[in-house]
């Protein structure tokens, strides 16, 4: 996680640097909503190949593991 975080700064600030935005370092808003971004498309991939079920609560979403011999089609839905 530490590597994707690292890696994530660099590209937001090096986008900066090739735009010619300034000052080139990344707010913690924008680092946020874009691993947010790459999480919630890990999260559905991982619904996709049947490993994980998402669904709502009365006041958030769940996401939970599906073991591993439970079939692919059963318990799956979308995060979002």
């Amino acid at each position: 996680m530490k590597q994707i975080v690292l890696e994530t700064i660099q590209r937001l600030s090096n986008e900066k640097i090739e735009n010619g935005i300034a000052p080139t370092h990344v707010l913690w808003i924008d680092l946020r909503k874009e691993l947010g971004v790459k999480i919630k498309e890990a999260i559905n991939q991982l619904i996709k190949e049947g490993k994980l079920k998402a669904g709502q609560t009365l006041n958030d979403r769940y996401i939970k593991p599906i073991p591993p011999d439970t079939s692919k089609n059963e318990e799956r839905n979308k995060c979002a």
